[in-house]
């Protein structure tokens, strides 16, 4: 089914004029960018450039100076992370925030339950682990849904087994299901192959696509690794100190001098 003109056009993540400092230093200097429904648009730059920090604004970690942030012409801007939540936005995080203790498939229902709560903390993990182990042979709507991510990210094997005895690039993949069992309109992705051999890599590609073909989910990707980043684009930012230096489709990006000066080298080909 072909989606409506007007869907296309209209931004589903509207950024505009985003300012934020720390301490003095200004880690966001007017930034503005826009992302349609269903795109994967990546936001790359050097370390420091704000990357990560766009990305704290948006999902409500960060309160911006100033600017505005609107999901579907609704204005998102300094509101909690749990109520940004509930509007459909879910994201991972640079640094593994698994439970250990927890297998695959309790890890991932912690996205299901407790949405954004990625911050282990006594009575709330309790309570988890109540819940998850009480219900565990339930045939829930939960349950299903959570099985259906570990199947379609390839976790089946290691569904029951908890994260302490998981591969990194396995925890990886679990971080991404956890925040993709949400079924979010927008996913926002902090550094996903981070630590990945090469071989992981690709196949994050590959799942990475697969859930935007079959969900329609919009995603915003923050990424070092520039093969990655040029295979799964639609379009890319480009933050050097905080500014959009550049914005376009990957082979613009690829050519536009500012770029390559300021992080791809001169030397950079893709491929």
């Amino acid at each position: 089914m072909e989606a409506d003109t007007d869907t296309i056009t209209t931004p589903m993540l509207s950024v505009t004029e985003l300012s934020i400092s720390f301490g003095g230093l200004r880690a966001l200097d007017d930034v503005s960018f826009d992302v349609r429904p269903g795109e994967v648009l990546s936001v790359i730059g050097p370390n420091g450039s704000g990357k990560t920090t766009a990305l704290n604004c948006i999902s409500g970690e960060y309160h911006p100076d100033a600017g505005t942030i609107r999901l579907w012409g609704d204005t998102i801007t300094n509101r909690p992370p749990h109520r940004i939540a509930s509007m459909g936005v879910s994201r991972t995080f640079q640094n593994l925030e698994l439970f250990s203790t927890m297998t695959t498939l309790e890890n991932i229902l912690v996205g299901r339950h407790i949405h954004q709560q990625h911050t282990p903390g006594g009575d709330v993990l309790r309570a988890l682990c109540s819940f998850t182990r009480r219900g565990a042979k339930n045939e829930t709507a939960q349950y299903r849904a959570a099985d259906g991510i570990i199947e379609r990210l390839g976790l089946s094997r290691v569904r029951d087994v908890e994260a302490a005895g998981l591969s990194y690039g396995q925890k990886k993949l679990v971080e991404l299901a956890r925040a993709a069992v949400m079924e979010p309109r927008l996913l926002l992705l902090d550094e996903p192959s981070g630590g990945m051999s090469s071989g992981e890599k690709s196949y994050l590609v590959e799942r990475i696509d697969d859930l935007r073909k079959e969900t329609g989910m919009t995603i915003v990707l923050v990424e070092h690794d520039m093969n990655l980043v040029m295979d799964i684009s639609d379009e890319i930012v480009v933050l050097n100190f905080g500014r959009v230096i550049a914005r376009g489709t990957p082979r613009e990006i690829q050519k536009h001098p500012d770029v390559l000066t300021a992080y791809l080298g001169e030397d950079y080909t893709h491929g």
